[in-house]
């Protein structure tokens, strides 16, 4: 009986994927609604997407026992550090072993293994105590209102499961106001499919591991997102000043807080130059609008000196967010100075690391699922639509949005974060993606939109085509979720891997 009701829902998926697809190729109709003519009808078709996306990604979620708080180990540190500042500290109640502190270097890795000491993983530990070297915008935002007001533990994956949605709205928002801005005239139905494949693309990992690393990551990324939804409100769509300075000012909070969650997510503020630049071609500078530009700016001085007295607190430094006394693969002593970790890293290494970080290729088996995560363009091959933007119409459209600048900013950006996620971290991890992708599916969305602008009718073929990759780029990412890693719910569970391949596969079955 089971396997006959795998084998219908197997039919069922193929039936609606090749039929979607052929349904996509054929009707034109589901093309002439463009968003600039949709109206009210654009909202409730983003609330029934967005709210699909995170009834399937709350589940995914929830599987794992190591993620969903049944087994935490030490993932829990959002949670600990919660109860600590409700017990009135900064450390984490963690009870330290006697062999650690006898340690003449307790960072030393394979020191610990050597002499069989116990110790907290991935905690930061300084002068006998433990601290959280996670950004602590998480709790001050969520963790700690939902203890005070519930009187109970948030648990760490519906956190990073909250600040997901928050930065799937944002991506529906900068997209949409982006659509609406310079390309009024797209078909609604492709704005929908690229708001949902591209937040997809950005969260993934976070829904296959949602515990700890990712609420960090999550956090950030929705704080960055909507950092720049309200800059480019302020310098694209916004008229009068005062509203542009308030726009500005709020870009400016979500922009800072999101150094509180990861910092190298957080450089995505360096978008903020090109549109600045962009602002002040329109504007005589006034003693005036300097004052109000500080005011829109002081967020950042405001959180940057927040997060240097919280550093100071724990470490003795302002500067220093803990890595450096992280308890974890490698000594962080050795990353703890920039200049130093570039001189001894050398060229040729930084561009095997580069070329793993955006090169590797899937590998590939001959059983189910029959590919592993790889470099960041194998497993989501759209976001070369990135390259886009040096084709001469599209980019002859953009110089005249003035958004050229913005967008090749992308790309320099996500360079300099992948330079320095291989020098601060002694392994590059399929999450450390999650640094990029936000980014670049941006530039992807923005560089697809122009090249349709500039080639595509809006019910013509290449309109059809851009649908079905769209769906195609979705089911690949959707694929990736599934993938045995990390200790995600199919690495967990082996039996569920082999049910969906009884269902992918219905065939075999």
């Amino acid at each position: 009986m089971i396997s006959l009701l795998l084998k219908c829902a197997g039919v069922v998926f193929w039936i609606a994927v090749l039929g979607g697809i052929g349904f996509l190729l054929v009707n034109k109709n589901i093309y002439r609604k463009t968003v600039a003519e949709a109206g009210k009808i654009t909202w409730i078709l983003c609330a029934v997407s967005i709210l699909l996306l995170g009834a399937l990604s709350l589940k995914v979620m929830s599987i794992s026992p190591l993620y969903n708080g049944e087994i935490p180990q030490h993932r829990s540190q959002y949670e600990d550090l919660t109860e600590s500042f409700f017990n009135g500290h900064l450390y984490l109640d963690y009870e330290v072993d006697e062999k650690l502190l006898a340690m003449e270097n307790p960072y030393d890795p394979q020191a610990r293994i050597d002499n069989e000491v116990p110790f907290r993983w991935d905690s930061a530990f300084y002068q006998g105590k433990y601290y959280m070297y996670f950004g602590v915008v998480p709790v001050l935002l969520l963790f700690l209102p939902y203890r005070l007001i519930t009187g109970t533990a948030l648990a760490g994956y519906a956190a990073t499961w909250v600040f997901l949605m928050i930065a799937i709205a944002g991506i529906y928002q900068l997209f949409y106001r982006f659509t609406l801005r310079f390309h009024k005239n797209l078909p609604l139905l492709l704005y929908l499919l690229g708001s949902f494949t591209f937040s997809l693309m950005s969260i993934w990992y976070c829904i296959d591991c949602p515990q700890l690393y990712c609420t960090a990551i999550s956090s950030a990324i929705a704080m960055e997102v909507w950092s720049l939804c309200f800059f480019f409100e302020s310098v694209y769509m916004a008229t009068k000043e005062n509203k542009q300075i308030l726009l500005a000012f709020f870009g400016a909070l979500f922009g800072a807080l999101a150094f509180g969650c990861r910092p190298t997510i957080a450089l995505g503020n360096l978008l903020v130059i090109p549109m600045m630049i962009t602002y002040f071609k329109e504007k005589k500078i006034t003693g005036k609008l300097v004052g109000k530009l500080a005011l829109a700016a002081s967020p950042y001085l405001a959180v940057a000196v927040g997060l240097m007295i919280y550093n100071f607190l724990r470490f003795d430094s302002p500067l220093e967010f803990g890595q450096a006394h992280q308890l974890t693969v490698a000594d962080q002593h050795a990353y703890s100075n920039m200049f130093v970790t570039l001189a001894n890293l050398g060229l040729g290494n930084l561009l095997s690391g580069l070329q793993f970080c955006f090169f590797n290729p899937l590998h590939t088996y001959v059983f189910f699922p029959f590919i592993d995560a790889g470099g960041l363009f194998f497993n989501h091959p759209i976001l070369l639509a990135n390259v886009l933007m040096v084709l001469p119409r599209p980019l002859k459209e953009m110089r005249k949005d003035h958004t050229a600048g913005l967008l090749w900013m992308i790309p320099v950006t996500v360079l300099l974060i992948a330079v320095l996620d291989i020098l601060w971290t002694p392994f590059l991890l399929v999450r450390y993606h999650m640094d990029l992708n936000y980014l670049l599916a941006i530039g992807a969305y923005a560089s697809l939109m122009y090249l349709h602008k500039a080639y595509m009718k809006e019910e013509g073929m290449g309109s059809r085509v851009l649908a079905v990759l769209l769906v195609l780029a979705a089911l690949q990412n959707a694929w990736l979720i599934i993938l045995p890693q990390d200790s995600n719910f199919t690495a967990y569970y082996p039996e569920m891997l082999s049910l969906l391949s009884r269902v992918f596969l219905f065939w075999q079955s």
